[in-house]
């Protein structure tokens, strides 16, 4: 401040001591007057401070121009010039920020007027700035990262052993997540907010992390505190003594995870159970990488038996099998399907085998074919036949179509619908009105058929109009002359209704005509049951007086027999008696051809000791021991339930070791299995003993009627007791299994419903 005055010199060297920058200009004038436009500002005084930030010499940029000589050397000039006239020409302060390019710095500028110029005060604000948007951004990755985030320290005790944790922060994921704000969280406790995390082993996990120092991620299973869930966790030691923990719920991975491996092995059966034919066809192509020809390097046993090709053999060339194949449309209509993606199904002939096969084709990838067929070749015969036969009538139904028709609705003065209007309507909804399309366009609905208002009709196209949901329902309509059936489907479209229908009338017939016939069946089914009932009463009567007759014969000739014909006479009253029993054995069997019309509670317990009485001669004759355990209630036909126990523990009676008493056990479990992919809950009756067993490779032949794994001498019986077993079973919705070895018993487990 040149010429100054004491008070001048007092506030020199006031500012000159400022960790400030101060700054004092004097306006310039266009005319050189205090009266005309300011033109620019003159430097007539800065501290020590302004000449650091400015990079100014000592005193050596005084008398230097705010505009003329860039003295800030960047854009913000005219901003300082501006604000600084605003100043000086209203005699007041103003505060306000700008950026210097040159300095890449963000200052804060408290502007006054003094005297006849205007000082500056400016402070450097970037350290501040950049520590609050840190903070800021900070905070703005936390509560935008899809995982849950905290951060805790440790709580130790007068030992240094950390007894406890306490939350410092966390991210709008973890209230996501665990449904706790920061509210209740920070500030607190760990394993006051986390209890169960003590007993599952998560915090000891948190404290060896801090301890350690080493960086841990795993997957673990949480339930508590309303968590239910797998987590991925992650957790890093930050500083001393504190702990990031990033964590997200993956139950839905987990659970992806199990059913990809149920589907790969559900897929796996299906490759092998599959009836249909499947092949995954490698392309080949030539050097310009068009499809020449082709090999599958997969063929499941259905392909072999439906073509008659050995695998060696299936997995050649395509070319070699069937050489025509490569300049047939099926296989330009398969390269496709290679660019593409689109799969296609087609028929073809196959001319080596002369088989029709029905083909499947899709895209596995770029290289790769998925080929499904199946051998059409009877049905196909018969539709080639009916094709020749009928192409007239074949072209009459391909231009029939299903009936469609656009539908507006009329209003009334409040806007309610009280009716429909024809739109787009098609022959076929026209013809049941004896219209063409052109007549009923814009007519009422109810003009052509009135009795759609009373029949419910009206009001299913109101609710889909009102409500905008989608209806499909069937409908017997009669009225205007039709008596038919029809699948209608009803759905909201802008402003309208679209409404289409198929007539189902002569399914309709067919399937009453099948529901008669099936009770004709029932009746004949039952008929025949009654007619095998009486024939096996009627067979029993003649083997009685057979085996009477031979009896009463072998008595009285007994002292004139040889002892060659008394033996005639026993095998010919053994053979009477396996007849009577082979005839009552099949009955059994054939009242078990239809299931029980109903199921009654039944204790298990209480049948057992009823077969164990009626078993009581044969029980006692070999000595033998049953063991029971407990044994539950449930839901079958007791008189089926006790000829299933009583033909397993006669079973285990007959084949038992000779010179050692028959040990048959009885137990049950609750026991979940899967079937057709649900897991469903069974009762378990195992039946073991310690007979003579039989090789596992005959458990399949054991449950047939007649099959018998010993000869009759050795072993008498029809060989229908299994078989009976296996249709009681199947009768009550259960399952049979059985594992043996020959010399150490037998064990059939019985599965039936909870």
């Amino acid at each position: 401040m040149q010429n100054s005055t004491k008070g001048e010199l007092l506030i020199k060297q006031l500012l000159d001591v400022q960790t400030d920058s101060a700054l004092w200009m004097k306006p310039l004038y266009q005319d050189n007057t205090r009266n005309g436009v300011i033109t620019d500002f003159v430097v007539c005084y800065y501290n020590k401070s302004a000449a650091i930030m400015m990079g100014f010499g000592q005193q050596a940029d005084l008398e230097k121009h705010l505009i003329k000589d860039n003295l800030l050397k960047g854009d913000c000039e005219q901003t300082v010039f501006a604000e600084s006239v605003y100043v000086y020409e209203n005699n007041t302060s103003k505060e306000s920020s700008y950026y210097n390019d040159y300095l890449q710095k963000h200052v804060q500028v408290v502007s006054t007027r003094v005297n006849d110029g205007v000082l500056s005060i400016q402070r450097e604000v970037d350290a501040e700035r950049k520590l609050q948007e840190q903070a800021e951004l900070l905070n703005t990755i936390l509560d935008t990262s899809i995982n849950a985030v905290f951060v805790c320290e440790a709580i130790r005790n007068e030992n240094g052993k950390i007894e406890d944790l306490r939350i410092i922060k966390i991210n709008r994921a973890f209230t996501e997540v665990t449904g706790k704000n920061p509210e209740e969280v920070e500030g607190k406790k760990y394993l006051s907010l986390f209890p169960t995390a003590k007993d599952t082993g998560v915090f000891d996990l948190n404290c060896t992390v801090i301890e350690t120092g080493e960086r841990t991620r795993k997957e673990i299973y949480y339930k508590g505190e309303n968590l239910d869930d797998w987590y991925d966790i992650s957790l890093a030691k930050i500083g001393e003594n504190r702990l990031l923990v990033t964590f997200t719920v993956i139950t839905q991975e987990k659970q992806s995870l199990s059913q990809i491996q149920q589907q790969s092995t559900l897929l796996d059966n299906i490759l092998k159970y599959s009836p249909s034919g499947i092949c995954v066809v490698n392309i080949i192509r030539n050097e310009d990488g068009v499809p020449i020809d082709g090999a599958a390097i997969l063929a499941n046993e259905a392909a072999t038996q439906i073509t008659g090709i050995s695998k060696e053999l299936i997995t050649n060339k395509i070319s070699l099998i069937d050489a025509k194949i490569l300049s047939n449309e099926l296989f330009k209509e398969a390269a496709s399907t290679l660019q593409t993606g689109k799969p296609f199904l087609a028929q073809y002939y196959l001319k080596s085998l002369h088989k029709w096969l029905e083909l499947g084709i899709s895209k596995m990838d770029d290289e790769h074919l998925i080929i499904v067929f199946t051998d059409i070749t009877s049905s196909k015969t018969v539709q080639l036949e009916v094709e020749r036969s009928a192409d007239q009538l074949l072209n009459f139904i391909n231009t029939a179509h299903s009936g469609i028709s656009y539908l507006l609705p009329v209003k009334d003065k409040d806007g309610g619908i009280i009716d429909f209007r024809f739109g787009i309507t098609n022959n076929a909804f026209a013809a049941y009105s004896g219209q063409q399309p052109e007549t009923v366009k814009n007519k009422l609905v109810s003009e052509y058929y009135p009795a759609y208002k009373n029949n419910g009709l009206f009001e299913q196209y109101k609710s889909t109009y009102q409500t905008g949901e989608t209806s499909r329902f069937e409908m017997h309509y009669t009225g205007e002359d039709i008596d038919a059936w029809f699948d209608i489907m009803s759905t909201k479209m802008e402003d309208g209704v679209l409404v289409t229908l198929n007539e189902l009338t002569t399914l309709k017939k067919l399937q009453i005509d099948l529901e008669t016939l099936i009770n004709q069946l029932k009746k004949s089914n039952e008929n025949l049951q009654e007619f095998a009932y009486v024939a096996s009463h009627d067979l029993q009567e003649p083997l009685r007086k057979i085996q009477v007759f031979s009896e009463r014969l072998q008595k009285d000739v007994a002292d004139e027999l040889s002892e060659e014909n008394k033996k005639v006479f026993g095998r010919m009253i053994a053979a009477t008696q396996r007849m009577s029993q082979l005839i009552n054995d099949l009955l059994s069997y054939s009242q078990l051809s239809t299931k029980p019309s109903a199921f009654k509670t039944i204790s298990l317990k209480d049948l057992l000791q009823q077969v164990i009485a009626d078993l009581e001669a044969t029980v006692n004759e070999k000595k033998a021991v049953i063991l029971a355990g407990e044994l539950p209630q449930v839901k079958g036909d007791s008189v089926q339930l006790r000829q299933l126990f009583q033909n397993l523990i006669s079973n285990s009676l007959k084949y038992s070791k000779e010179e050692i008493p028959p040990v048959i056990s009885l137990k049950w479990a609750l026991v979940k299995k899967e079937i057709n992919g649900l897991l469903l809950s069974f009762h378990e009756i195992e039946i073991k003993d310690n007979g003579i067993g039989f090789e596992q490779e005959e458990v399949e032949r054991i449950f047939k009627v007649f099959q018998r794994l010993h000869g009759r001498s050795e072993y008498p019986g029809t060989g229908i007791g299994l078989a009976i077993v296996q249709k009681v079973v199947e009768n009550h919705n259960g399952i049979i299994s059985a594992e043996s070895e020959p010399g150490k018993g037998a064990t059939f487990r019985v599965y039936l419903p909870e």
